[in-house]
């Protein structure tokens, strides 16, 4: 997220200051204290900078990714923050329980429907119709996720004639939709671990957090641990 660089030297909406007393994910900080101070986030087109993913990237590298992503809605810099973030936690918690729950049971009947007799029942048939339209929709939702990446890199190609297009073989529908489906069967496990555990390793940096601020700093193998305001003097 960027802003003008005189507006965060001169403190304006508080950026500066929260940073300075523990804050841990710069995007949200600056986000929290726009909002409290009744200013407008945008994302200007012009602005938008696609990421390419390795070729070689592990399930526990993805999984890390997704908890360092989740671990920031734990995270807070006042009281208004705090709420704005944990219901986007509880948000993104339930949402994908629901999910996991609405899936499991339109497989559940579906497969149980097929291996049966044929459907003389009533309900039996609205059962069936209900897990095939969900199926169907998680199917559709896939095409207009795979829709919308084509539209992004058309849009960075447009801004960037000069590059070679983006490659987009990997990210078909198919790769989506299972993307999506192991997504949230792991979203529980994610919740859990951004609560239970109150550090984050990031870039070999282990970040410490109380009260929703880094409190401390250490690196893994190395008999260092700095204090946050000591260790962001050191850095400035």
């Amino acid at each position: 997220m960027l802003m003008r660089k005189a507006d965060f030297d001169q403190d304006k909406c508080g950026v500066k200051s929260r940073w300075l007393d523990g804050g841990y994910s710069d995007d949200m900080i600056v986000w929290s204290c726009a909002i409290e101070s009744g200013r407008a986030v945008s994302t200007p087109l012009c602005a938008l900078l696609p990421n390419l993913v390795r070729k070689d990237v592990t399930l526990q590298q993805a999984f890390n990714f997704l908890h360092r992503q989740v671990f920031v809605l734990t995270t807070y810099a006042s009281k208004q923050h705090f709420w704005q973030h944990m219901l986007l936690f509880l948000a993104y918690g339930l949402l994908n329980m629901l999910q996991c729950l609405a899936l499991s049971a339109s497989a559940l009947v579906l497969v149980c429907t097929l291996a049966s007799s044929p459907l003389v029942d009533a309900v039996a048939f609205m059962n069936f119709c209900s897990a095939g339209l969900y199926v169907a929709a998680l199917c559709c939702c896939a095409l207009v996720q795979h829709m919308h990446i084509l539209d992004a890199a058309g849009l960075a190609a447009a801004l960037s004639p000069g590059l070679l297009p983006l490659p987009l073989w990997h990210v078909g529908p198919v790769k989506l939709l299972a993307s999506s489906i192991c997504h949230s069967f792991l979203a529980a496990v994610l919740v859990l671990l951004a609560l239970c555990r109150r550090s984050i390793t990031w870039g070999g940096t282990t970040y410490h957090i109380h009260d929703g601020k880094v409190n401390s700093i250490s690196w893994p193998g190395v008999d260092l641990k700095l204090e946050y305001q000591t260790f962001f003097k050191a850095g400035m």
